[in-house]
């Protein structure tokens, strides 16, 4: 990654505008409505102006400056994608073994850059720091060890009235709020190489519409599996589950299907599909759906599924509730 980037670099967008760029309307002109979960309204703007955070990339150095070496690293994704993702639009599906893992990398980086995964991943961390808590409170020796190591550590000596008290916080933290910082939720950046890997390995087509249109989101890379394949503790072992569909929308025409069956090169999408395919893209999105057009239809999709949020489920040893999850972004205010 580069280390000269410029700490004036505000705008980090987490959907980019080579994506955005094909869902552009004429109504205003180069416009894209953007419409909210969180407000149920709607506005346009160009694809410069639409899904960006202040600095949500950045990272803090020690002299206080924001490093913007991952943002800049995007960007230089996004550029080697470019060409390939016109290829995919123009409905060229043979691409080079080099172009596929190009743009498998771009299509993972759709993945683990939203605000999805990584709200995901502070909450799924949170959860992680509690049931450690837990874990100490579930034999008298391990609790005992805690107890002895805090007051080692701290020089104090607790009473049993306030061990008891420390006992109850560690096995039920429910009542408390835990706040992640947005930084450490960069790991999930951890996975891309390995989905990239996963999707280049798949089957792609590219699915074309003739009437109706596909929006896109904040979280535009979504895939389902067979529910009968989904084991109740293991779950359904995600993109490398052989029933494993993948969409991502291309443009409001077009979307790329990756799959682990044989399927059509090219193949033509029903009205009926695209609009559960819109519905899927909304229900698995964080807050924000994008669209060519400012359309009734997509209001009531976003007001239907406004309190759909993806979420990691946690079952077995742990806490019967668990805190409330937070990410911390005080520091782009220093």
């Amino acid at each position: 990654m580069p280390n000269n980037s410029s700490s004036t670099k505000k705008d980090h967008h987490f959907i980019p505008q080579l994506h955005l760029n094909y869902f552009v309307g004429s109504q205003p002109p180069g416009h894209i409505w953007t419409y909210s979960k969180g407000s149920l309204k709607s506005f346009s703007s160009i694809p410069k102006e639409t899904g960006f955070s202040k600095y949500f990339y950045g990272i803090r150095t020690e002299n206080g400056e924001i490093d913007n070496s991952i943002e800049d690293n995007f960007s230089e994704i996004e550029s080697r994608s470019a060409p390939i993702y016109q290829k995919l639009i123009d409905e060229d599906i043979n691409l080079s073994p080099e172009e596929k893992l190009q743009f498998s990398v771009f299509l993972a980086l759709m993945k683990f850059r939203s605000p999805v995964a990584r709200r995901i991943y502070a909450d799924s961390y949170s959860k992680f720091l509690q049931i450690q808590a837990y874990a100490r409170t579930a034999s008298k020796d391990g609790f005992n060890s805690y107890i002895k190591k805090y007051q080692e550590d701290t020089g104090e000596t607790l009473n049993e009235s306030e061990k008891d008290a420390i006992k109850i916080d560690l096995k039920d933290m429910s009542r408390f709020s835990i706040s992640i910082p947005q930084e450490q939720t960069l790991s999930t950046l951890n996975s891309v190489n390995p989905l990239a890997e996963i999707l280049c390995q798949m089957e792609w087509s590219i699915g074309k519409l003739m009437n109706g249109y596909f929006v896109t989101t904040d979280n535009p890379l979504i895939y389902d599996v067979n529910r009968d394949t989904v084991h109740p503790i293991y779950g359904g072992f995600g993109f490398t589950n052989k029933t494993c569909q993948v969409i991502f929308p291309l443009s409001h025409k077009k979307i790329l299907f990756l799959s682990w069956g044989k399927t059509q090169p090219i193949f033509d999408v029903s009205k009926a599909f695209s609009t559960q395919i819109n519905k899927a893209l909304i229900s698995h999105s964080e807050n924000f759906t994008y669209s060519h057009i400012r359309h009734k239809e997509i209001f009531k999709l976003v007001e239907l599924l406004k309190n759909d949020r993806q979420e990691m489920k946690i079952s077995g040893f742990g806490p019967d509730k668990f805190a409330k999850t937070t990410i911390n972004r005080n520091w782009t205010k220093k």
